[in-house]
């Protein structure tokens, strides 16, 4: 298996298998390898940790770093989880969400649009968060109060 984004190549195999990869490859231009997965330690590639498992496969997760810096910038760090992110029924707590429906200034939208393209970052690894964010992605063309709440809430 090789997947290749942009100039970061990521491939899997046998160990022979991959070499004679790697060695054409660098006949055909200039490249370098990287790390090879193991048991033993992560490996960054596009942003996420990769790891081998024991029956042949790879785990992929976020860096706990990556979350911690997304709810920063969202200004809710050290917030208390929410029980459920189910946004249907959701109180407002800032004057901003107490408008609910009054679409947001062009800042608040494109931060909205940025909190969004986050989690949307997240969601293939974090299939539990897939329904809330597919809801949220649907206002990213004219987001309200009632929408930013929403994405707080799956914060």
């Amino acid at each position: 298996m090789l997947n290749i984004h942009v100039d970061d190549p990521l491939a899997g195999g046998t160990t022979g298998d991959l070499d004679e990869v790697f060695d054409e490859l660098q006949r055909r231009m200039i490249f370098k390898r990287g790390e090879t997965l193991t048991l033993e330690k992560d490996t960054k590639y596009l942003g996420k940790l990769y790891r081998r498992v024991a029956k042949g496969g790879f785990s992929v997760r976020h860096p706990k770093e990556y979350y911690e810096r997304t709810l920063e910038w969202a200004g809710l760090k050290g917030c208390k989880p929410a029980r459920s992110r189910d946004t249907s029924n959701l109180k407002p707590h800032t004057l901003e969400e107490k408008a609910r429906d009054v679409a947001l200034d062009a800042d608040r939208a494109t931060h909205y649009r940025q909190l969004v393209g986050k989690l949307r970052f997240v969601v293939l690894e974090r299939i539990d968060l897939g329904f809330e964010v597919q809801k949220a992605s649907r206002a990213l063309t004219t987001p309200c109060g009632r929408d930013m709440a929403g994405v707080r809430r799956i914060l």
